[in-house]
């Protein structure tokens, strides 16, 4: 895609606030992660209840996702398919569930402790893990069995600290958030940078959270450090802040995932106990 043929993000109208409900807790979901599958439901975590299922569009609950064991779900990933990942955060074991949320079995098991901050799934289905432990990115191909990683700690390019959200564009390049360095790297399926760019605050510390790339190469930030939602432009400049409550904008108090859903975008706030959705306004001037 030539520079041409991108737009840009002009801004973000808040749409609807989620508030979901988990049978057997009985009050809502305090949502710490969220995952808008490609087959129609919302697949939500809620890290302080130790809890995950599938919700469908409107909100109504469809399905637990369970495993056994001492097991409590962190993140969640849509896969290449009809499935969907579940990483548990005692254990760094992935889990692989179908279409309707059945376990479908144990999908991989770390041979070393980590501390992972973030997931995601490529087109090929190849898993996509930042480890805080080592301060690396672990990259697994679930179907051959094999694992290679990239990265260390340091502030060169190519290298981390505390790496958080992970996320993959269109032409399977790797977009990490920096947090410890302030900043978000993109990279190819290997570790060679592609590009680099400061999320610096201009009275605030950034750290970067979590991340979401849109066809067009736009990548939207939550800046933990600076409480509030940013969108950069592929050339990694920045074209929308959000932030705070405010006419038409919803309460972001502590955003903690966000995921793309074709021109919208949902943000869950645990704090909040809702999924916040806004509509994405382009600007559809080439």
């Amino acid at each position: 895609m030539s520079p041409s043929d991108r737009l840009t993000v002009a801004g973000l109208s808040y749409r609807e606030s989620l508030r979901l409900v988990f049978p057997s807790v009985g009050a809502r979901t305090r949502p710490s992660d969220v995952e808008r599958l490609p087959w129609g439901p919302i697949a939500v975590v809620d890290g302080d209840a130790g809890i995950a299922g599938m919700f469908a569009e409107q909100g109504g609950f469809l399905s637990f996702l369970e495993a056994p064991g001492a097991f409590r779900p962190g993140l969640v990933a849509a896969g290449s398919g009809l499935d969907l990942y579940l990483l548990d955060v005692f254990s760094s074991e992935i889990y692989r569930y179908d279409s309707t949320g059945s376990l479908a079995g144990l999908a991989y098991s770390p041979l070393e402790t980590m501390v992972i901050a973030g997931m995601c799934v490529d087109k090929s289905g190849l898993v996509y893990l930042s480890d805080q432990e080592s301060d690396e990115v672990v990259v697994i191909d679930i179907s051959a069995g094999t694992e290679r990683r990239f990265g260390g700690f340091g502030s060169e390019r190519g290298m981390f600290v505390d790496p958080a959200g992970v996320a993959v564009d269109e032409r399977g390049y790797l977009y990490v958030c920096d947090s410890g360095n302030s900043r978000v790297q993109v990279l190819d399926g290997w570790g060679g940078v592609v590009k680099v760019w400061d999320v610096g605050g201009e009275d605030c510390e950034a750290r970067p959270r979590e991340v979401a790339v849109d066809r067009w190469g736009n990548s939207f930030v939550l800046d933990e450090g600076c409480g509030c939602l940013r969108v950069f432009r592929a050339d990694g400049s920045e074209t929308v802040r959000l932030e705070g409550r405010g006419p038409g904008l919803g309460f972001l108090a502590r955003p903690g995932c966000i995921d793309l859903e074709s021109e919208r975008l949902l943000v869950a706030d645990p704090v909040e106990g809702a999924i916040q959705v806004f509509d994405i306004r382009y600007d559809k001037r080439r």
